[in-house]
């Protein structure tokens, strides 16, 4: 006999570094469990687990389970489960890769906002992150279209014309916003955007050339109604640059489907740090390692090695910044060269 339990709103991102939180089921999902084998989640990742735990890296592990649990289904209804991490290490394991062999990379999007109607929310020092964001992801393979200072109206007409295009000859989807944002919404020049809004336009049955292919958001993104605290940097004494710290935005979303990756430039309890003139401390870590592991590295490792890269910096001396990221990928995703 099958039961069928709703989603639980239990997400929780913990305050801290090298902690991986593991959910069965991602909003907008079901979870499904038979009264004589128990869940679906629990049984496919104890059955992962003895078959893997001692070869494979455990988030590679866990993205097997995400796999395996999707596959399978409840009155026509299928479980997706999740799991965000905090680690600053990591392992590859062994292969079980997207196909990543289209003729196109696929379309990348960067909204950057550095202006906005209250211009009390300025965000020096944004546009050399869309610059280095511009260029590595060029540098992948990607067509990357860049938008500034957009309206609401305006962003989401552009996420619309995305999510109705073919991607049926490209390897997957990017979509990267460098903003202030809060309560699961990202700020566009004149209005919040909710971030559910923008990942459900490309979901499975609204965008059906992307199903089963892997869509990355990104978000660089600061609570933009908390005061901000700029340091001097060690710069000329006639220098107009600074560092600025800013509260972390409490944006976490988990999109109600399989293949998505969400990456936040800071988990709650931290401060994020952006340099007046030469960008964020996230974007630019993330930066430097696409240039130069991008083409070989899986790329949840590579954001492992984000995390930890910033968190080893220091602000102020003492004040810490920890990157997050949360996958729903069933396979591991690299960018190798296309041939």
């Amino acid at each position: 006999m099958m039961a069928e339990d709703s989603d639980a709103k239990s997400y929780t991102i913990p305050a801290g570094a090298d902690f991986l939180v593991c959910y069965s089921v991602a909003p907008g999902s079901h979870s499904s469990q038979d009264v004589e084998c128990r869940s679906f989640y629990i049984q496919k990742l104890c059955e992962t687990l003895k078959e893997h735990a001692t070869t494979m890296e455990f988030t590679k592990l866990l993205t097997l389970v995400n796999l395996k649990v999707s596959q399978c289904n409840i009155n026509m209804k299928n479980e997706m489960p999740c799991f965000t991490s905090m680690l600053s290490f990591s392992k590859t394991g062994p292969p079980m890769e997207y196909q990543m062999n289209h003729d196109r990379r696929g379309l990348a999007l960067i909204f950057n906002h550095e202006d906005f109607a209250n211009p009390d929310k300025k965000r020096r020092g944004t546009n050399k992150d869309r610059d280095i964001l511009r260029d590595s992801f060029q540098d992948l393979g990607f067509e990357v279209r860049c938008h500034d200072n957009k309206k609401k109206a305006e962003v989401l007409e552009e996420i619309s014309k995305a999510a109705a295009a073919n991607h049926a000859d490209a390897d997957c989807f990017v979509c990267i916003f460098l903003s202030h944002g809060d309560e699961g919404e990202i700020e566009a020049y004149d209005k919040k955007i909710q971030i559910k809004k923008i990942t459900d336009a490309f979901r499975g049955d609204e965008c059906k050339s992307l199903i089963g292919k892997p869509k990355i958001f990104i978000f660089q993104a600061c609570a933009g109604d908390k005061s901000e605290d700029p340091v001097t940097g060690m710069m000329a004494e006639d220098s107009d640059e600074e560092e600025v710290m800013e509260e972390a935005a409490n944006i976490y979303t988990i999109p109600a489907g399989a293949d998505f990756l969400m990456c936040y430039s800071v988990a709650p309890g931290f401060k994020a740090f952006r340099h007046t003139e030469t960008g964020s401390f996230y974007i630019q870590d993330l930066c430097k390692l696409l240039q130069v592991d991008g083409s070989t590295m899986e790329f949840t490792e590579l954001l492992t090695q984000v995390n930890l890269a910033v968190s080893r910096r220091t602000f102020n001396t003492f004040k810490k910044q920890m990157p997050c990221f949360t996958s729903l990928l069933t396979k591991n995703l690299y960018f190798r060269p296309k041939k």
